[in-house]
Order: structure tokens, then C-alpha cells, then sequence
């Protein structure tokens, strides 16, 4: 079973370092895993929940390299360092997930996984007084558009650079 879903997942993100999910169809990823249609349906339900699957388990290999933190910005830094580094290691992919699209079905699964994630950190933390969903999403968006941003833009800035920039908008001033 669980071979399966990995077969299917495996192919799936091959296929998107061609082409945008869009234009992804159910039998190509058959195809590509070497299964049969019905198989793939007896493991999801349409190419959307494979797209969750395979987004997950990115969420999780990503996660599991943050550290934890005591401080929520470093723990936001960490959580940027890794996924950076993640696409460093993985722009043909990152090319479909993360495009100037505004129907990014893919981004914005991705970004659902990761709001979750923060917004269990701040109600752990309990630092704002404002409810955690709107305080994850703001933080979200802003470091997600910013990685995206020099990920479209040819990635011309080094790692360090861009984490020095979250680091300065995440604290809301300009460094003397």
C-alpha cells in the first residue's frame, strides 16, 4: 500500500519539475509510477489528494530539520533556512510549486501546512493578543512572498542575505 503512495508521489513530483500541476493529468502520473488507473484511485482520490500527500511529506522532511526554538522569530528563521535550502536543492520543482501564478493550487497547500504550523507555535508562545490565525497568516504570507520573490527573481541573493532581510521585516525595524 504504502509503496504505492510513494510510487505515485515520486512521480508526481517528477512530473511537476516539467510541467505546472495544471496541466498534470491522472493517467500521466500512472504512467510515469507504472500503475494502473484504478490502482491510483484506490489510494486517492483524484490528483488534488496526491498533491496534498506529496506536499505533506515535503512539509514533514522540511520540518523535521527546524530545531526548536525558544523565540518565535528564530523559530520563523529556522523554519525559512530549511525550506530555502530545500529549494535550493530542488528548483526544478520549486519552478511549478512556486511560480507567479495567481491559481497556485500547489502554494497555496503548501502555505495552508505551514499557517498550521505557526499558529501552534503562537499559541504556545501566547505573544499577541490577537487571535493566532490572522498573526500566522500575516507572517506567513510575508516570508512565502519574500522566498518566492528571490526564487522567481533567479535566486541571486545567498541564503544568509535573505534571512537577514525576514529577520529585520519579522522585527519591524532597520538595523543602525
Amino acid at each position: 500500500m504504502e509503496k504505492t503512495k510513494i510510487l505515485l508521489n515520486n512521480a508526481l513530483l517528477e512530473l511537476l519539475k516539467e510541467k505546472t500541476f495544471d496541466n498534470i493529468r491522472v493517467i500521466e502520473i500512472c504512467e510515469k509510477a507504472m500503475v494502473h488507473k484504478t490502482t491510483f484511485y484506490n489510494h486517492f482520490e483524484d490528483k488534488y489528494e496526491l498533491l496534498n500527500y506529496a506536499l505533506l511529506k515535503i512539509h514533514k522532511e522540511i520540518k523535521e530539520k527546524v530545531p526548536k526554538k525558544d523565540n518565535l522569530t528564530e523559530y520563523y528563521l529556522s523554519i525559512a533556512k530549511c525550506y530555502i535550502q530545500y529549494i535550493k536543492e530542488n528548483p526544478e520543482l520549486f519552478k511549478s510549486i512556486i511560480s507567479d501564478r495567481d491559481d497556485n493550487v500547489e502554494l497555496r497547500m503548501f502555505h495552508k501546512l505551514y499557517v498550521k504550523d505557526i499558529e501552534l507555535e503562537i499559541e504556545n508562545n501566547k505573544l499577541y493578543d490577537i487571535p493566532s490565525n490572522y498573526v500566522a497568516n500575516f507572517f506567513v504570507d510575508g516570508v512565502f512572498s519574500l522566498i518566492s520573490e528571490w526564487f522567481i527573481t533567479g535566486m541571486k541573493e545567498d541564503e544568509s542575505t535573505i534571512l537577514s532581510y525576514i529577520k529585520k521585516l519579522i522585527k519591524g525595524k532597520k538595523e543602525v
